[in-house]
């Protein structure tokens, strides 16, 4: 099983190459997602928050008012820093189900969509790491697009995490997504998992031959090396080349 990391800044368009690796057969895993349920009222983290903030935080629905949770947390860095503490834990333990049960059913290719993943020291938990970029001011426009919030505000938020230059210098392969088209980002596929899309393929045909067909797949090993160092294994076990930069539309 191999895992690809996928970071980087707020509302840069992880979650556009995320779909695209998994129409091309990876198992994703979003961390946001996540963090989501485990905030709904009922979830491991919903008590943890009110006792924290207080019931200001809890809407009329009951839910807790997730804006407002935002607004207190970019605006005060203890208290990102008190989430942090109390909710990294809890998702990487979900994180850590997420990779058993895919190594249990056979999965080759993974990918973790964690936007803190240097922020939290997730890097142990990859063999590569992909990262998503934006310049600040596409950035800033698409943040006050989505979450519909003020240009001061989306700044707050965008400069309250890892510049996202540093975060494309630390990834194994950095995707400058300047274009909203949505077309594709097989550059860096082709660079990066020229083996797992054989593999892939090979399968395909495996399947759809007649039972009476044999055909010898040429597995490679995507396993890791449980006594290896995670940044030894960056490159080994798919196609082996230097860190790159993409500067493709996204689909």
């Amino acid at each position: 099983m191999y895992i690809i990391g996928l970071t980087g800044g707020i509302a840069c368009g992880k979650s556009a190459v995320a779909s695209t690796l998994e129409r091309l057969g990876a198992k994703t895993f979003d961390v946001d997602k996540i963090t989501h349920e485990l905030l709904q009222r009922g979830g491991e983290l919903y008590l943890d928050y009110v006792r924290h903030f207080g019931e200001i935080v809890i809407d009329e629905y009951g839910e807790l008012d997730r804006k407002l949770i935002a607004d207190i947390i970019f605006n005060n860095e203890p208290e990102r820093l008190w989430v942090n503490s109390v909710a990294h834990p809890v998702i990487l333990n979900r994180t850590r189900d997420f990779l058993v049960e895919c190594a249990e059913n056979g999965v080759e290719l993974v990918v973790l969509e964690i936007p803190l993943l240097f922020e939290a020291g997730w890097e142990f938990l990859v063999d590569e790491i992909w990262a998503v970029y934006l310049n600040k001011s596409r950035q800033v426009w698409r943040l006050t697009q989505r979450d519909k919030i003020t240009r001061q505000e989306a700044e707050m938020r965008i400069n309250a995490q890892m510049p996202v230059d540093e975060i494309a210098a630390r990834a194994d392969v950095a995707i400058n997504n300047k274009k909203n088209s949505h077309k594709n980002i097989m550059a860096a596929v082709r660079a990066r998992l020229s083996d797992f899309l054989a593999i892939r393929e090979q399968k395909k045909a495996l399947k759809q031959a007649p039972k009476s067909e044999v055909i010898n797949l040429d597995e490679k090993n995507f396993s890791n090396d449980s006594g290896s160092d995670s940044d030894t294994l960056r490159g080994d076990t798919i196609t082996d080349c230097a860190k790159i930069f993409v500067s493709v539309p996204l689909s």
